[in-house]
Order: C-alpha cells, then sequence, then structure tokens
C-alpha cells in the first residue's frame, strides 16, 4: 500500500459549503487506486465561519479518512492572533506527524507557511518526496493590507524566509496559476519543471444545476467571493450608478457571499439606489443555480492585489458567463484575451469599469459569444475531472517510487 499524506490547513469539508481541491483530490486518489491510502491533515478550526469544528475525524471511505487537528482560532483574517494560530496548529502537526508511521509521500498545501515549514522539515533526512501545491503567495497577498512600515517589514522578511525555504525544499511544485509556481522555481534548484493545475470546478456538478428562473428584460451582474479589503465591490457599485443615471434601470446586482465589509457595501448600495441582492454564504449548487441565470460576471480586484486564478473565475468560465475582470494579473488578463471571454478594464477605475458594462448590456451578441467562449475556456481548463489526473498521477508516481525504494 502506498501512504500519502495530504496537509491543508484550509478545507471545506463535505457537509459544509464550498468547493475545496483538496477533498476533491483526496477522493480522486483514493477512488482511482485501490492499493493508496490518503489521510488528509487538516485544522479543527473552519476559516470561512471562524468556528470550530466538534468532530476531529472522519472516514470517508476504506482508504480515505480526515484528520483535523486542533487550532485556537482568530476572529480576524488580518491579524496577529491568526499568525499566532497558524504556528500552534503547526506544533500539533510537528507532533502529530512524528507519532504518526512515516508516509510513503507528502503532498502539502501552500499557505499557511508555518503548516509547510513544519512539513518541510519533517520530510528532511526522511527521504519522503515532498510536493507543494501553492494556493496563494505569502507574504505578498499582505502588501496592499500592512500600512505600519516597521511591523510590514518585519513579518515580511520572516514570512519570506519561510517561503523560500518550503519552495526550496520541494520535490514537486504545483501551482494554481503559472504566476505562482514561477515566483517558486524562483529558488528551487532541484526542479526542472513546474506543474500548472487551476483550481477549477467540477463539470458534472454543474451540469446537474438547473438555473433559477428570472425575467427576461433584467440584466444580472453577478459576484461571488469574499466581501473583503482585496475586491473593488465600491468601484462596481458606483459603475451601475452612473448606467441608473443614463435611466439603465433594468439591471440586478447580485452578490453571492459574505466577509468583513458586507455591511459598508450594503450601505453604499443603498446610498446609490443600486438594484443589489446580497444572498450572504450559499450552499454550492445553490450558488451555481443562481450563477448560471445570471448574464455578466465581475471579478474586481483592488491595486496591488497578489490573486491569480481564483475559484471565482473558475465558476464563471463553467457558468459560462463572460467576465469583466480588473484583476492585474497579466495571466488572467491573457486567457480571456485568448479565449476573447470577457473584457479587461483598469482597476479601481469607475469610468472604464462603466464603460465595459454599458458595452455588454447593450450588446446581447457579444455577451452571448463570450459566455459561449468562456465556458469553452472552462471545459479545456478548469473541469477537475480531467485536470486533476495530473495529481493524483504525480503522488501516485512518488508515492509508488518510494514504495519500491525502501
Amino acid at each position: 500500500m502506498i501512504d500519502v499524506v495530504i496537509i491543508a490547513p484550509f478545507i471545506i469539508l463535505p457537509y459544509e459549503s464550498g468547493n475545496c481541491r483538496f477533498i476533491y483530490l483526496s477522493k480522486l486518489l483514493s477512488e482511482k487506486y485501490d492499493n493508496v491510502n490518503v489521510e488528509l491533515i487538516s485544522s479543527d478550526f473552519n476559516h470561512p465561519t471562524k468556528s470550530h469544528r466538534s468532530q476531529k475525524s472522519y472516514t470517508i471511505s476504506d482508504n480515505f479518512k480526515i484528520t483535523l487537528l486542533e487550532e485556537i482560532g482568530y476572529k480576524k483574517n488580518i491579524s496577529i492572533k491568526r499568525f499566532y494560530s497558524h504556528y500552534k496548529f503547526s506544533k500539533k502537526l510537528r507532533m502529530y506527524l512524528n507519532h504518526r508511521v512515516q508516509p510513503n509521500v507528502i503532498y502539502c498545501a501552500i499557505p499557511s507557511l508555518r503548516a509547510g515549514y513544519e512539513a518541510s522539515q519533517y520530510v528532511k533526512n526522511r527521504g519522503i518526496p515532498f510536493l507543494i501545491d501553492i494556493q496563494d503567495l505569502w507574504p505578498e497577498a499582505f502588501e496592499m493590507i500592512f500600512d505600519v512600515p516597521i511591523l510590514k517589514n518585519i513579518l515580511f522578511y520572516s514570512f519570506k524566509k519561510q517561503a523560500d525555504y518550503i519552495y526550496e525544499s520541494a520535490d514537486e511544485i504545483i501551482a494554481v496559476s503559472d504566476t505562482y509556481a514561477k515566483r517558486a522555481m524562483s529558488v528551487n534548484q532541484k526542479c526542472n519543471e513546474y506543474h500548472r493545475v487551476y483550481l477549477g470546478s467540477d463539470l458534472m456538478t454543474f451540469d446537474t444545476v438547473d438555473p433559477v428562473e428570472k425575467k427576461d428584460d433584467i440584466i444580472s451582474i453577478v459576484y461571488i467571493g469574499t466581501l473583503g479589503s482585496s475586491y473593488d465591490l465600491i468601484t462596481c457599485l458606483n459603475a451601475l450608478h452612473l448606467l441608473n443615471l443614463e435611466g439603465i434601470k433594468n439591471i440586478n446586482f447580485i452578490i453571492m457571499g459574505c466577509g468583513p465589509l458586507e455591511n459598508k457595501f450594503k450601505s453604499v448600495a443603498q446610498k446609490l439606489n443600486i438594484n443589489s441582492i446580497f444572498t450572504g454564504k450559499l450552499k454550492y449548487e445553490s450558488m451555481i443555480g443562481i450563477l448560471k441565470s445570471c448574464d455578466i460576471a465581475l471579478n474586481p480586484l483592488k491595486k496591488g492585489a497578489a490573486q491569480s486564478i481564483i475559484n471565482k473565475v473558475c465558476d464563471y468560465a463553467m457558468a459560462g458567463l463572460p467576465v469583466i475582470n480588473s484583476l492585474e494579473c497579466i495571466e488572467y488578463q491573457e486567457l480571456l484575451k485568448k479565449y476573447n471571454a470577457g473584457i479587461n478594464v483598469e482597476c479601481e477605475n469607475v469610468e472604464s469599469m462603466y464603460q465595459a458594462l454599458k458595452i455588454m448590456i447593450n450588446d446581447v451578441h457579444l455577451r452571448k459569444s463570450m459566455g459561449v467562449n468562456s465556458r469553452k475556456m472552462g471545459i479545456e481548463l478548469f473541469n477537475r475531472a480531467t485536470t486533476y489526473k495530473i495529481l493524483i498521477n504525480l503522488i501516485k508516481e512518488r508515492g509508488c517510487n518510494n514504495v519500491n525504494e525502501k
């Protein structure tokens, strides 16, 4: 048997609403290979809801189990307590790995950096293949948030050292975008190539959900995701206000998600008299039903945001929606251009967002054709059933080689 450990502190459990890369990957791996045992190690702290899970382990199948280690938790995404919480979790992880039977391969999500660092220390001198899967760039993701120079410099130096060490230690580099993978490759001397596998969505799940009904004369514009400081919904609301002033009032702006700035966005929407619907966080299938009934999707990011090919853009593509995008990431901008699946606009620019919205609202043919192209991009690049085969084959091969060597 090949013993695989997957470490991913920020998962969404099967009974929780969401679309988790590592649950999907673990299931796919355990179902495809009878000679593979998978243990997914995560945290008992639910990051999106900021609450603790009561159950500490789950047996999903004969060869797939989930183990949740204790974490103290935190109330704010950006806080010293969060970093301390990650530190305490990493110590629990170290203890657990030291008392566990040595696995044949470790596959580790990055971030968190502390957990990744402990995992990279554990594999050192043990001959265990160490595969990392980069979901986000830390400390780069925090650069636009911290505005206290001394604190920022201390944290960034410490985080960068940890990140570089993890990247250097990896035997295989996987990432959710070329942008992230190239950052790791810049310091890694062991890998000749990297593996870019987008977060993706499950095509079968999308195709089994029916769109909700809506009036034909209404244009539904949608945003899904976190309502936080990196996401520029204020610019979107101001652009919609300009359309209102022109007399274009057959628009519904649907915002699916939650976050620390939810009340602020609601207040601005009310003040500008925008026809907006804040649904809060929904079950994944419910989100899909609404998404498939919409006409235009928004991916609005602020200047300096470190995000690349994130969950929402995969869902937009699977739903066949044209996208108005203000993310500065060249990789995603080029995908939209290549597939002719949306319009890139200048970030934090109300006029640019307004003009793009006006074009899509007035040109039904363009909107429809970009939607078809978006769906094509989703099927070709984001369908997990096909793209994740790279991951399970890589894990199996690395684990099998380690078994044979022993």
